[in-house]
């Protein structure tokens, strides 16, 4: 099962399509990506890419990887997890028996957040090898460089050279001044473009410009488009990385033209543009490397064949504990969906004491897992008739809730809150509820009433980062004269100088409690 979202500025749709080349692929995306989504972040036309735009299988209407397990015609080998860089909580994944697996694009963005992530995960595959003893330093053994590669798309045609250099990426910070020399130097293009669009831009340039994303320690990104540029045909020119990423797997002076900095750059350019010979032979051989060696197909081999070693080591062990068994509890008969079991059980155990609130109760948790309400709730108000509990009120409003009778919902829960003001629970479900209902400043309050009892609830900390993120984008302004302290959150997020990093927070909390 392969588990990830789109997002166009990282090669997922590349990944997905060579793993379907060879296995058998369902895919589950718990976040829909709309065409207002496409144009307000990433500035892209939906029609421009939605041939790009794989369908999941299992969307967004289920939300629990362990749930949307259960929708497959299989039992899946592996979860297979590709980071796109839109993050989500991987609520239920701890109940697949399944082996999983994570491919972790540019760990540098948020070095904290992509080792809660790992965490996660049997094997971990990073894009830069910086992080992997780092990685490995924290605990996640089973972790491998696994660099990011080209696809068929990247692959260019002998094309009418229009331009001398091009450039496709991010313009700010010193890369403007990178701009203005070349503007002023040659017959230089640059723009945003995606997929066969790029493509063809770098087709038409006697040279590709690439500047290196850096980090703090100097370290510079080995990124995907080294890799396309290369296989479009044409000479990439791109800074000297300085580590060991790049020259592991390509040379400087056959594969590509290096540089060290702006200045160097215009010098360098000039001579391979007087030189064609010696440019073209570079392009040959770069085009030649990457198209042969550095591809997806070649990425997923890699990486399958790792799995596949670890799947045996663990069939083997498993082999070795086969003939050990232990009678089922009822716990384990639910957990199962051996309802009927289950069900015989719990009325033996009323049969034998009709006060046996806890038989009532836990026959109510059956019946509401098989779907039939009705009678889990006579289940559970026949508990209640016994014994006053607030967790059996929760679990009735939990049943309104999920038929949509809010009014009962939120009835049921302010009785629940009445017998336990200590349950955080309560507070949890009252804040989902107000939260669908677009009550925002309620859920706010809900939801942190909540924390204070329970601070490791991922789950919440989800929810508060969503809310902001709906209001970064939307730019609504919420004020509630009653909850200063929202109200002062949600100015600071609406304000000219909120920063999106900083409610990362938020996110880091809901994978490392989730």
């Amino acid at each position: 099962m392969l588990s990830c979202v789109l997002n166009p500025l990282v090669p997922a749709y590349y990944i997905e399509k060579a793993l379907r080349k060879k296995h058998d692929v369902i895919k589950f995306s718990p976040l829909d990506i709309s065409e207002k989504r496409l144009k307000y972040e990433w500035n892209i036309n939906y029609n421009d890419i939605k041939d790009k735009l794989l369908p999941p299988e299992i969307g967004s209407s289920v939300f629990s990887h362990a749930e949307a397990v259960k929708k497959l015609p299989w039992n899946p080998d592996v979860l297979f997890y590709i980071d796109t860089h839109i993050w989500y909580p991987f609520v239920g994944i701890e109940k697949i028996d399944a082996f999983k697996v994570c491919w972790l694009i540019d760990a540098h963005t948020s070095q904290e957040l992509y080792l809660e992530i790992a965490k996660k995960f049997d094997i971990v595959f990073l894009t830069e090898t910086c992080y992997v003893e780092a990685f490995r330093k924290q605990g996640i053994k089973n972790v491998f460089w696994m660099p990011l590669a080209c696809d068929d798309i990247n692959i260019g045609k002998p094309k009418e050279k229009t331009f001398d250099i091009s450039f496709i990426g991010s313009i700010k910070d010193d890369r403007k001044k990178y701009m203005d020399l070349l503007n002023h130097n040659f017959n230089f293009a640059t723009k945003s473009a995606f997929y066969e669009t790029a493509t063809a831009l770098y087709e038409q340039s006697r040279l590709v410009l690439h500047i290196s994303p850096h980090i703090d320690s100097g370290y510079k990104i080995l990124s995907a488009r080294i890799f396309e540029a290369m296989a479009s045909g044409s000479a990439l020119i791109t800074d000297r990385i300085g580590s060991t990423d790049i020259n592991t797997l390509l040379k400087e002076g056959r594969d590509y033209i290096g540089y060290t900095d702006s200045n160097d750059l215009v010098e360098i350019a000039k001579y391979y543009l007087n030189n064609e010979n010696e440019r073209e032979e570079i392009a040959k051989n770069g085009f030649n490397k990457v198209t042969a060696l550095h591809t997806y197909d070649k990425r997923i081999d890699a990486i399958t064949d790792i799995i596949t070693g670890f799947l045996g080591s663990r069939e083997n062990h498993n082999d070795m504990n086969s003939n050990v068994t232990q009678p089922l509890t009822l716990q384990q008969l639910i957990d199962r969906e051996d309802f009927n079991a289950a069900i015989s059980i719990c009325l033996e155990s009323i049969k034998s004491d009709p006060d046996n609130y806890i038989a009532y109760n836990t026959l109510g948790d059956v019946y509401s897992k098989m779907h039939e309400y009705e009678k889990a709730i006579r289940s559970y108000k026949k508990s209640l008739s016994i014994k006053d509990d607030a967790g059996t009120y929760n679990n009735i409003a939990n049943i309104y809730f999920v038929c949509n009778n809010f009014d009962s919902a939120t009835k049921y829960y302010n009785i629940a809150l009445s017998c336990d003001k200590n349950n955080y629970a309560i507070y949890q479900n009252l804040g989902i509820l107000s939260h669908l209902k677009e009550e925002y400043e309620n859920a706010m309050m809900f939801y942190n009433e909540s924390l204070k009892l329970n601070p490791k609830n991922g789950q919440i900390y989800n929810n508060i980062f969503n809310i902001f993120v709906k209001f970064y984008t939307k730019g609504t302004l919420i004020s509630d004269s009653n909850s200063p302290e929202i109200t002062n959150r949600l100015y600071y997020l609406l304000s000219p100088e909120f920063r999106f990093e900083d409610i990362k927070i938020y996110l880091k909390k809901s994978f490392e409690y989730l």
